[in-house]
């Protein structure tokens, strides 16, 4: 199973599109450019790189299956037989990323996590540089984005062997832009891609506390945080640390779980890699734990340790639009409903309800949905104060209509926010397409209220207004739990 992640989700074109149609798309939208030939690029091993790929015998190729231990040996010999934190590994029977050969630092569950560069390869009668080859290496770019969305450039290389293209490609708020540059030799396509990717991958997987079996898998890598799956070995006491206030601070803590059951002690681990502090959520899911909360729905907290990580469970798996039964999509609403009208009990407002923050449980022929995500929460209990108001952070798709009409951001938070959002979060689970078609870095109360945040007041307007899904509008804003279930009778099988 995996955790659910906020997934980098890219503007569909209509229709079932080919990547030929892809590639040309994206030519046609002016996103791609052509360049200078790469060459004379300098490497203190260049000259071992470009020996070892010349010794190679491509008479020897009768399929691409028998180029990759070639070019994987050659190209770790040539350029990182002394470096012991680079792999070159053949990734082409993968299933979590399949370019041909991966630059990575590790050869397991993390490698899509640490890629610096990929390889894809044609044989060398094959013309490498087609619409259908570079739409191929489009795929490849959007697959390690969401693995990888703190970063925002990526380098890739097509060749045949003889002939080699690299391709430097930035994401931004319109999707990607590709520049495309010919290269004068492999070995100058590879040394090329190696010097700009050194700097592009920002955020290392880091090191487990030693409380904690050394193998993991990761679940995410957030742009702020990474979501790895762990287990729990016994703890161990180094007495030789002096006891401060800072090691004390920084000693782990483990809450066997009540609620939520793991086989093997497994659970989430949580890690922040930009020193950005996780104690809001921290003390949110403490509250809940304190208050022993029966709600199935509601995360369990099982570790800390300091400020910047912290461990829950369950681990789940997302909630796929498009995909789920109905009979799934009705518990996925009652369980997100039922779940806000605990945490709403509690004082705790949750400010980021969207369909990412939502996993699913599955245990035999029984599924129970979870709310994560509790960096933004709002304890109305210990902020009722006036003058506590905060600004909203959440999901952009989310910004609660009243503030995207006034044009202000700072706002106290009210139950029936998140009970606004459930109502979208279902109409993504009906149209998921038409959420994908957000561009949803632009809708913010800016006062200018731009084309985006006018579409979001639109369909707003809509919700209200409709005969249909007017009467949900209303039980979320009376706060009325009960009526607001009966949304989830809109599934039905087809």
């Amino acid at each position: 199973m995996s955790f659910c992640i906020r997934a980098y989700r890219f503007k569909p074109l209509p229709g079932s599109v080919t990547r030929s149609q892809a590639w040309k798309h994206l030519q046609d939208t002016g996103r791609v450019g052509r360049n200078m030939l790469i060459e004379g690029q300098q490497h203190p091993r260049r000259k071992i790189l470009t020996s070892k790929l010349s010794a190679l015998e491509e008479n020897t190729w009768t399929k691409e299956l028998d180029m990759y231990p070639d070019l994987v040996g050659a190209i770790r010999d040539g350029l990182y037989k002394d470096t012991k934190h680079i792999l070159v590994v053949d990734t082409s029977q993968r299933n979590d990323f399949h370019a041909d050969v991966s630059v990575a630092k590790y050869d397991d569950a993390r490698l899509p996590y640490s890629i610096r560069y990929f390889l894809e390869f044609k044989l060398p009668s094959v013309e490498a540089r087609t619409a259908a080859h570079c739409g191929q290496m489009l795929d490849y770019f959007k697959s390690i984005r969401e693995k990888q969305p703190h970063r925002s450039r990526f380098i890739g290389i097509l060749s045949n062997y003889s002939s080699s293209w690299v391709y430097d490609t930035v994401f931004d708020e319109k999707g990607p832009k590709i520049e495309e540059y010919p290269c004068a030799s492999l070995a100058d396509a590879i040394i090329f891609a190696e010097t700009s990717s050194a700097s592009q991958l920002q955020a290392t997987i880091p090191s487990l506390d030693k409380a904690l079996d050394p193998k993991f898998s990761v679940l995410s890598l957030g742009k702020h945080y990474f979501l790895l799956s762990v287990q729990k070995v016994f703890p161990l006491v180094d007495d030789t640390v002096p006891k401060t206030r800072e090691t004390v601070k920084n000693t782990p803590r483990w809450f066997p779980p009540v609620r939520h059951q793991e086989k093997k002690n497994q659970f989430v681990l949580k890690i922040t890699h930009d020193n950005r502090s996780l104690e809001n959520e921290i003390t949110t899911l403490q509250k809940l734990r304190n208050a022993q909360a029966q709600s199935l729905h509601i995360p369990e907290l099982v570790w800390i340790r300091g400020s910047g990580e912290l461990g829950i469970l369950p681990i789940g798996e997302p909630v796929l639009p498009g995909l789920e039964s109905a009979a799934v999509s009705r518990k996925v609403v009652r369980g997100m409903i039922d779940g806000l009208r605990y945490l709403h009990s509690q004082g705790i407002i949750h400010r980021d309800v969207r369909l990412s923050n939502l996993i699913l449980k599955r245990e035999r022929n029984d599924v129970n949905v979870v709310i994560i995500d509790y960096e933004t929460a709002f304890d109305s209990e210990v902020n009722h104060s006036p003058g506590n108001e905060v600004d909203y952070s959440g999901g952009y798709i989310c910004w609660p209509r009243r503030l995207l009409q006034s044009g202000e951001q700072s706002y106290t938070p009210e139950p029936a926010d998140d009970l606004f959002a459930c109502i979208l979060v279902v109409l993504h689970l009906l149209f998921p397409w038409r959420f994908d078609e957000f561009n949803a870095g632009n809708i913010r109360p800016d006062g200018n209220q731009n084309p985006e945040t006018l579409r979001v007041l639109r369909m707003w307007r809509d919700i209200e207004n409709s005969k249909i899904w007017g009467r949900f509008y209303q039980a979320a804003r009376a706060q009325d739990y009960v009526g607001l279930l009966e949304i989830s009778e809109v599934f039905c099988h087809v």
